[in-house]
């Protein structure tokens, strides 16, 4: 139930179905390859902790949105046209819109050249379901969101608009507000989920999908295990991480003061 994704090993189901791993299963997996392992259990934890998934597990409709919300989302239902796609649509026409969205963002991340993007997105399985959106007036496509269903839950994996479009018709707005109304409502998964607290901070819509449409933390417990050299040279490391700018180097500090949080909570219970 763990795959490999650059260098870490990582949970591949539903969150709320991952339980804490031994150390010793953790080595067997390290033969095999990688260099670092998370376990994140006792998902949706009722104490809040300093790692969460950002989730929502009920839909209410207009009535349970504020009234700039819902204002909003009545704008870009009348502007966008939202529906499924297949694969070779959005390898065809979303790689634009990624690119654009990406070159928006306040932190620049790593950018897939056109070629890694299709290649990306025609390695999706039958799990996955692809949304676009596009403008009622001129057919162009303005948006896409990427998705992946896990058992009873479903994962917004990767969700972009073309940045040109982020005025005064709100196309995320109506771009979630008929994802969550179609996999909460109709199809009655038990959550859906928009990933894990962002270590990069390289986008908003975490904060946006809290403040906007009513998700929530769902917090849990992790554990990060490092494999020999690695562990040493990035505790060696460590003390200089505000020299690193690379987002790959940031997100590996950030993770490993998380842990040092939490091994820090964990020392203070059994003192």
């Amino acid at each position: 139930m763990y795959h490999l994704y650059k260098h870490c090993w990582i949970f591949d189901g539903a969150p709320h179905l991952e339980t804490e791993v031994k150390p010793e299963e953790v080595k067997r997996f390290f033969e095999k390859g990688g260099f670092m392992f998370r376990n994140i259990f006792d998902f949706d934890t009722k104490q809040p902790t300093d790692f969460w998934f950002v989730i929502k597990d009920s839909f209410g409709g207009l009535e349970e949105l504020g009234d700039r919300t819902r204002r909003s989302i009545k704008k870009s239902l009348k502007t966008y046209d939202f529906r499924f796609a297949d694969k070779q649509e959005v390898a065809k026409q979303g790689y634009p819109i990624y690119l654009k969205a990406q070159q928006n963002y306040r932190v620049k991340a790593v950018v897939q050249t056109r070629e890694e993007f299709e290649r990306w997105i025609n390695s999706c399985t039958e799990d996955n379901e692809f949304w676009m959106m596009f403008s009622k007036e001129t057919g162009e496509a303005v948006g896409y969101s990427i998705n992946t269903l896990q058992e009873d839950c479903v994962a917004y994996n990767q969700a972009r608009v073309d940045p040109d479009f982020l005025g005064n018709t709100y196309p995320f707005y109506g771009l979630f507000y008929e994802m969550n109304r179609y996999y909460l409502e109709e199809k009655k998964f038990r959550y859906v989920i928009d990933g894990a607290r962002s270590l990069t901070e390289h986008s908003n819509i975490q904060n946006f999908l809290i403040d906007r449409f009513g998700f929530r933390k769902a917090y849990c417990r992790i554990k990060i295990y490092y494999k020999q050299p690695f562990k040493t040279l990035l505790m060696l490391l460590y003390p200089f991480r505000r020299f690193f700018k690379d987002q790959r180097f940031v997100g590996i500090f950030r993770m490993e003061e998380i842990r040092r949080q939490f091994a820090k909570q964990d020392s203070m219970k059994t003192a």
